[in-house]
């Protein structure tokens, strides 16, 4: 059974404390993350007693206001994984709030979208099927966020894969097996800062999807809604060896 998780990227001028009492008026509880002190006298985040069950509220340092110069708190909303009808319920309660309590989103705000249908099932995932049935590219464009520098698409390099095939006088494979050894290696598929990121998928069974975000995503339920039934349903192709092979192989003689 698919489970999502978000983590939701915003500026706003509002504080800490008033941030949590608006969203615990809208069912929303947040658990307060206490700081401590490693080895090195650094501040870290204790999470050892926040348990996976819990909404979280943290600074976000990547996250830059744009509208109002000092509406300087940076913000990241980060929810339990929630089953897929309670996640979309809670993804629209959360983007009516951004909208309702004057916060900012901009060219710095992400919306990232952790996903696993199962984590046996998320584990099998191959991920060069999963970049092209996603289509990232294409995905990230829409939100204008195919330059984003912790967002970037791999697409590109699937498509000069497949070029470099379709002009090979003597194929060594089919196009599809080609793209699939040689498009995208095992140690680019685990860098973090990609549209699609598989750097959870063996050790905590789940992968993050990183291209939605930038300027009023909270006025985009619908089309954010409809981007994670696609995620999904491309996920469950990407797990299995059959399913979605035929749409794969169209995706890519396209190119």
């Amino acid at each position: 059974m698919t489970r999502i998780g978000f983590e939701f990227e915003f500026c706003t001028h509002h504080s800490d404390e008033v941030i949590r009492s608006k969203l615990n008026d809208v069912g929303i509880k947040v658990r307060k993350v206490d700081s401590q002190r490693n080895s090195a006298g650094c501040s870290r985040r204790n999470h050892r007693n926040i348990g996976y069950k819990m909404w979280r509220l943290e600074g976000d340092p990547s996250v830059e206001p744009r509208r109002h110069l000092l509406w300087w708190n940076d913000f990241e909303l980060i929810s339990p994984p929630m089953q897929m009808n309670k996640a979309l319920r809670m993804l629209d309660v959360v983007l009516r709030f951004l909208k309702e309590n004057d916060c900012e989103t901009n060219t710095t705000t992400g919306l990232h979208i952790n996903m696993d249908i199962g984590k046996r099932a998320t584990k099998r995932i191959d991920g060069t099927k999963l970049i092209v049935l996603v289509d990232e590219e294409a995905v990230a464009k829409r939100y204008n966020r195919s330059r984003a520098l912790y967002a970037l698409p791999r697409n590109s390099k699937i498509r000069k894969t497949a070029k470099y095939w379709k002009n090979l006088k003597k194929k060594p494979s089919s196009l599809k097996r080609y793209v699939k050894q040689r498009a995208v290696m095992e140690y680019e598929l685990t860098e973090k800062y990609s549209a699609i990121s598989f750097e959870k998928q063996e050790s905590d069974g789940f992968l993050e999807f990183r291209m939605i975000g930038n300027s009023f995503y909270e006025k985009r339920y619908t089309e954010i809604k409809n981007d994670i039934r696609h995620f999904e349903t491309c996920m469950i192709k990407a797990a299995d060896k059959e399913l979605g092979e035929k749409a794969l192989t169209r995706r890519l003689n396209k190119i």
